[in-house]
């Protein structure tokens, strides 16, 4: 049976873009609540559905010190990057509806008070590796780019960033 909180979360993540289903939202939630999990990186944010239940999942269990991490570039070149399929090239091929779910996905992690345990970098998934070097991952939520390509060499990359004992979801 879901908790109070499980209910409010599928209900802040419904309007919300992208494609993280509430059983999925209360299964990250719970997995993160009951491992204590403190530092989560998401790569492929989109409109911030997964990401945004990581960190009301932190907030909820009053996990110390929590960091969260959502590395999306939200550029077209990023998006079909290996993608075979021309319906889903000319799709994400729009530019002005990428910059839009962006700036949703942001005021969604200023309405839910979260700014200051969610962080952002619109990068490539590649870039960010540089950036966060050294720091290892209870969480890693790849979700990214989903052609071979694209999503080999993201497990590639982070995979090495996992703690012993971590979990890396895709």
């Amino acid at each position: 049976m879901p908790s109070s909180f499980e209910y409010s979360l599928t209900a802040t993540l419904a309007p919300m873009e992208g494609w993280c289903s509430g059983p999925k939202a209360i299964l990250l939630a719970r997995y993160i609540r009951d491992e204590q999990l403190a530092r989560c990186l998401e790569i492929g944010v989109f409109g911030g559905k997964s990401l945004l239940a990581i960190g009301l999942a932190q907030a909820n269990a009053e996990i110390a010190s929590p960091i969260t991490v959502g590395v999306d570039p939200w550029r077209v070149q990023d998006c079909i990057e290996g993608e075979p399929d021309p319906v889903n090239v000319q799709w994400w091929s729009n530019v002005e509806m990428l910059h839009v779910v962006h700036r949703k996905c942001m005021e969604a992690i200023w309405n839910a008070g979260l700014v200051d345990r969610i962080f952002i970098l619109r990068n490539s998934s590649a870039a960010a590796a540089s950036l966060l070097a050294g720091i290892e991952w209870d969480l890693i939520h790849i979700d990214g780019n989903h052609s071979e390509v694209s999503s080999t060499r993201d497990v590639a990359l982070w995979l090495p960033r996992l703690r012993p004992g971590g979990i890396m979801g895709f």
